[in-house]
């Protein structure tokens, strides 16, 4: 049972405050509550004069019972804890850096876990099938790279994320496969380092990957079913997406060169709702064999950039890509029917096979175009009157 008091972040109470009690004070105030054994520290702090909502910092909390209380983004950093009593204190947020445990500590499985990450690091621990569910966890200095929880080459299969905060994780290389992050409204990835981790078959029901690093990471047959499960500024250079499946999302200034969408789904969705970009948006030799993209304005989004990417077999009815440099792309055997191409750089770029029945090739230099071997047109294909006849030779 909650016993109704919570100390609240320090960051509310003002530096003048905290000097009118000194850190020895306080610590005299805390020993004479702890030798009288109450039910109820922090109502006892208040009756001493002691706002619970102070720092705790370095403070000695060793042997306190602070059983079922709402720690909830304390800050103890440095704080001493041993043999304290955590049972059911609620930990949301709270800053766990440097503070002090051992084996008479007692405090939840979970939150025991999470302090041995924060203070002595994941780096390749076999944790498969780990419950770190409605966790979430601050730095005492938010700025400082170095202070994030390490879970590099960490085995995560099957681990249960949900409901977490998971931002300042480092997941670099961690084998994520099959881990629940569902029901994350409140988590985030946001600057999480994902790289070369394996989430195939994940399912986002939200998920923020803005400034998140994906490089070489396996999203295969993951889902993203929430139009917050947005890529802002994400590095995905060389995810593999094949079959996974999109809905709506942004993806401004975020690196998807070399990323594998093969027989990715509805990413329609996710293109639809991604234009007005301020930024480059890179999926230069981005693999989009087999994926439905019919109808996308891709004109319309300004700064994109499908150099070298590879649209075979896909469907790209009544697309629109007017304007776009699409040199060295490969259009093999994809359905163009009613295109929009106009005023392309098409150099080098591959139709082998492709449907072109009413596509425009308006202001295109054909001649540029690697191949048109088989390529399928009809009278309403649209080209500049000097090209005719080279096409239909094709």
């Amino acid at each position: 049972m909650n016993k109704g008091y919570k100390i609240y972040d320090s960051k509310y109470f003002s530096d003048d405050y905290l000097l009118e009690i000194s850190l020895s004070d306080r610590q005299k105030i805390i020993d004479s509550i702890k030798q009288k054994k109450v039910d109820n520290f922090l109502e006892e702090l208040e009756k001493a004069g002691l706002n619970p909502g102070g720092d705790l910092v370095g403070l000695d909390l060793s042997y306190a019972d602070l059983s079922n209380l709402d720690l909830s983004s304390c800050n103890l950093y440095q704080t001493n804890l041993i043999g304290a009593n955590l049972t059911g204190a609620k930990l949301q947020g709270v800053i766990l850096e440097k503070s002090q445990i051992d084996e008479t500590t007692q405090i939840d499985p979970k939150w025991r876990l999470l302090w041995e990450l924060v203070n002595l690091g994941g780096e390749n621990r076999d944790l498969k099938g780990v419950d770190l569910s409605d966790i979430e966890i601050n730095f005492y200095n938010y700025n400082d790279y170095d202070s994030r929880v390490n879970l590099t080459g960490a085995n995560l299969e099957g681990a249960n994320f949900s409901n977490s905060y998971l931002y300042n994780f480092d997941f670099t290389n961690a084998n994520l496969k099959n881990a629940n992050l569902s029901g994350s409204e409140h988590a985030s990835l946001y600057g999480a380092c994902l790289e070369g981790a394996d989430l195939s078959d994940t399912c986002f029901i939200s998920g923020d990957f803005e400034d998140t690093i994906c490089i070489n990471a396996n999203f295969s047959r993951a889902s993203f079913w929430h139009e917050d499960a947005h890529f802002r500024n994400a590095n995905c250079r060389g995810a593999n997406f094949q079959e996974a499946t999109f809905c709506l999302g942004e993806m401004d200034g975020a690196d998807f060169s070399y990323a594998n969408f093969s027989g990715a789904k509805r990413l329609y969705d996710f293109f639809a709702s991604s234009e007005l970009h301020t930024k480059e948006v890179n999926f230069q030799n981005a693999n989009f064999t087999n994926t439905d993209l019919s109808g996308v304005d891709f004109s319309g989004i300004k700064l994109i950039n499908l150099t070298g990417a590879i649209f075979d077999e896909a469907n790209l009815k009544e697309a629109d890509f007017s304007g776009l440099n699409l040199s060295n792309t490969s259009f093999k055997n994809a359905n163009l029917q009613r295109a929009n191409l106009e005023k392309c750089n098409l150099e080098n770029a591959d139709f082998t096979g492709t449907n072109l029945e009413y596509a425009n090739f308006k202001g295109v230099a054909l001649s540029q175009i690697r191949s048109c071997e088989g390529v399928i047109i009809n009278g309403n294909t649209l080209v500049d009157s000097e090209w005719q006849e080279w096409l239909k030779s094709q």
